[in-house]
């Protein structure tokens, strides 16, 4: 067995209980499955034994959201993505923003999904906002499970460039985050034709309303 500090556990494997072994490595291992996933991991002790480590996403190098995208689909409502044939499981093709934006102007007649992990800087209350060109839909869990999401701002219609007042609907109500937690994130966005773009943004407890940058995201991996 590896020797380890004393901030991760006993400093000589011969401190370990043979019976305990075997769960050490199990934990070992996962801590380095977490880390490879880009994971800051806080150690819990309770009279001086490791009982628990709780995992974030680190927020150490900036990081980037996931992006799918499906072409050739006409329409300009949310709908006509997630009703077509070849969502969700046969994107075009796939990419990473290095922030809750994407590239104006870029297509027409495709819809895409960004999605990943957003990682409030500190604890409060976040109102968070979507604006496109066409429609848009923005999903929030109450964790890091997508199972748990939930629609929190949408728009049916476009917006100009970062306008974020244009229609109430584009607008969540303050919703309560933990900093450091990751909190699964997703964006839904449909493209007919002419002009087009999406922007995600926060307003965070104790700074101005931004997008989100790619320091506070995890991408999705599946």
């Amino acid at each position: 067995m590896r020797t380890l500090n004393s901030r991760w556990g006993p400093k000589r494997s011969s401190q370990c209980p043979r019976a305990l072994t075997f769960q050490l490595f199990c934990l070992l291992f996962f801590v380095s499955n977490a880390s490879a996933q880009g994971l800051a991991k806080e150690f819990i002790y309770s009279g001086g034994r490791l009982v628990a480590v709780e995992m974030t996403a680190s927020t150490n190098d900036p990081g980037s959201i996931f992006v799918e995208y499906w072409t050739g689909i006409a329409g300009t409502a949310v709908s006509d993505l997630t009703g077509n044939g070849a969502y969700p499981n046969s994107p075009t093709g796939t990419t990473h923003f290095t922030s809750f934006e994407a590239p104006t102007n870029w297509a027409n007649s495709y819809g895409r999904r960004l999605r990943g992990y957003v990682v409030p800087p500190e604890t409060g209350y976040y109102t968070f906002y979507i604006a496109s060109d066409d429609a848009s839909e923005l999903w929030l869990s109450t964790d890091h499970d997508p199972a748990n999401a939930a629609k929190i701002a949408y728009l049916t219609t476009y917006t100009t460039y970062r306008n974020w007042t244009a229609n109430a609907s584009q607008e969540s109500a303050a919703i309560y985050l933990v900093g450091g937690r990751q909190y699964y994130i997703e964006a839904l966005h449909k493209e007919n034709a002419g002009g087009d773009h999406l922007s995600v943004a926060w307003d965070p407890p104790s700074t101005a309303l931004e997008v989100i940058p790619g320091d506070h995201l995890v991408p999705f991996e599946e």
